[in-house]
């Protein structure tokens, strides 16, 4: 049976606790109380309960201290804190400590407490399974095939082939600790376009062989592909190093090796996550998740880098500022002023969004920005066909790799809906074959179009649409088509990975001199220059 200690210096909360919970149905016992911490500590050692329940504020030891304490003996206990309104604050340390979970007293009810009990209980069960599991593995395991091993592997990380795993016989590594990476492949999608009616399968493999090649260099390696992350997954144990910090200098150096060794071979960069030590089989599940979780703050530093998860977890929390600039991202739309909208975007994805390392933060603010742009078409512009304003659009955006790539994609739509009401607004007395035109510039302004492709649009001659298009904007075809793109290049200014020419020919203009000549005699600034004030 699974046995709890409560600590707490009040005896009515004792008491309370131990009758209002049906002990016997939840199968969990009290084995003991304490009305200090330090008391706690001492019945703690005696009883090795699998649950604590604990108060925050107590005397001689408080909850936080206690919590400390049993975390560093067994980092599997399960710690249920006590608090009351005030103590959020205390009741976040004792989460980041390792906490469980934490009830308020005040509104402390026996069904909640005992739920809480019955989760800690289930979370209890199934890590001892999993030790259970790991341990026979590590009986098992002796030497194997490659494949055996990945499937050991797979079995340890909590994958679903871990009864093939029950197979094998003894682990495959000779040194402790462990160190986990996980290798996640740059622009993806532009990849899977390359390697295109070949076979994909070959091409992981033939990754995965050369990760693995490379770290048996320095020890030992098993590598797998994991379809849920995306990622190559490497655990590796090298050969005895005298200090932590030789073990952390070692893997760095091996993961610039696969950086270079797979741009060289196979043209294209990598990401790789680093997780932290682990020094035994039961902590594989734990090493490989938290180098997952390296690799996926990819979203916030670009790609083509090395992190860490060190690296990962030293976020600042930016979530009240992101719903401030939000608010004024609303303000900004209401007006219409495109710049100012511009400026709010660059301040929540570069200012509030990059360094908060919270993929959950990224998760709400992107929702909440597709609902502004739902709002805005449905208030401003209720007869406009719009792509990308419904939420269908939620996961194609969280699938994007680099914070540079959501804010160059918000960008584009704020500025073209912007545009198109602007347009709405200015072309309600122009013809229809104008109207017509103009959204034929806002599709395919990007590609080599001239007058003549209007005219064919228009189902008009060339001269009589260039004139009614002059008499009706009181602008030539070009020098329209030329004002619309030069504006477009000013928000893709904005994306500090691209490269000027990279913008001249996205906007359609493919000599990099003459966009930079036309950009300053419409701005005042070269690019670069335009980019700097931006700055």
């Amino acid at each position: 049976m699974v046995k709890v200690l409560i600590v707490d210096d009040e005896l009515l909360v004792r008491v309370g606790i131990r009758s209002t919970v049906n002990w016997n149905k939840i199968g969990i016992t009290v084995v003991a109380e304490a009305e200090n911490g330090e008391e706690g500590w001492h019945q703690y050692q005696v009883y090795q309960p699998e649950i604590v329940i604990t108060d925050i504020k107590m005397p001689v030891m408080d909850g936080l201290q206690l919590t400390s304490k049993i975390k560093q003996m067994n980092a599997r206990a399960k710690i249920i804190i006590l608090t009351c309104h005030g103590e959020f604050d205390y009741a976040k340390e004792a989460i980041r400590l390792g906490a469980f979970e934490y009830i308020l007293k005040p509104t402390m009810m026996g069904n909640d407490l005992e739920q809480i009990l019955m989760n800690a209980k289930t979370c209890i069960i199934e890590e001892q399974n999993q030790h259970q599991r790991v341990t026979e593995l590590e009986n098992k395991v002796n030497e194997h095939s490659e494949a055996e091993k990945e499937k050991w592997l797979i079995a340890v990380m909590g994958g679903m082939q871990i009864d093939e795993a029950h197979q094998l016989e003894k682990p495959a590594f000779p040194y402790m600790p462990l160190l986990a990476m996980a290798i996640r492949i740059d622009q993806y999608h532009e990849v899977q376009e390359k390697y295109e009616g070949r076979n994909h399968i070959s091409l992981w493999e033939a990754i995965k062989t050369t990760i693995a090649g490379i770290v048996n260099k320095y020890g030992s390696a098993i590598t797998i592909y994991d379809h849920q992350s995306q990622c190559i997954i490497a655990v590796c144990s090298f050969m005895e190093m005298k200090s932590e910090k030789a073990i952390y200098e070692k893997q760095y150096h091996i993961a610039q090796e696969m950086k270079e060794t797979i741009r060289r071979f196979f043209g294209f960069p990598i990401t790789i996550g680093l997780g932290d030590k682990g020094d035994n089989y039961d902590s594989i599940q734990q090493i490989t998740k938290h180098a997952i979780k390296a690799v996926d703050c990819r979203l916030f530093l670009g790609g083509d880098c090395i992190i860490s998860y060190q690296q990962s977890i030293q976020s600042i929390d930016t979530n009240q500022s992101c719903r401030e600039v939000l608010q004024q991202l609303r303000s900004h739309l209401k007006a219409g002023d495109l710049q100012e909208v511009n400026e709010s975007l660059y301040a929540l994805f570069y200012e509030q969004l990059m360094p908060s390392f919270s993929t959950t933060l990224v998760k709400e603010t992107v929702f909440e920005l597709i609902s502004i742009l739902i709002m805005f078409v449905k208030e401003r512009l209720p007869q406009a066909q719009i792509s990308g304003a419904d939420y269908e659009q939620y996961e194609w955006i969280m699938g994007m790799e680099t914070m540079n790539q959501m804010a160059q994609w918000f960008q584009e739509k704020f500025t073209n809906l912007l545009t198109l009401e602007r347009s709405s607004m200015n072309t309600n007395d122009y013809s229809v074959q104008v109207k017509e035109v103009i959204l034929f510039i806002q599709s395919h302004f990007m590609e080599n179009i001239d007058l003549a492709d209007a005219a064919k649009v228009a189902y008009l001659s060339k001269n009589y649409i260039g004139n009614l298009f002059k008499k009706d904007t009181d602008q030539y075809f070009n020098e329209y088509l030329m004002e619309y793109r030069l504006e477009k290049a000013k928000v893709l200014l904005r994306d500090y990975t691209l490269k000027v020419y990279d913008i001249a020919m996205k906007v359609g203009i493919h000599d990099q001199r003459y966009f930079s000549k036309s950009f300053k005699k419409y701005t005042g600034k070269t690019p670069n220059e335009f980019r700097e004030y931006l700055m």
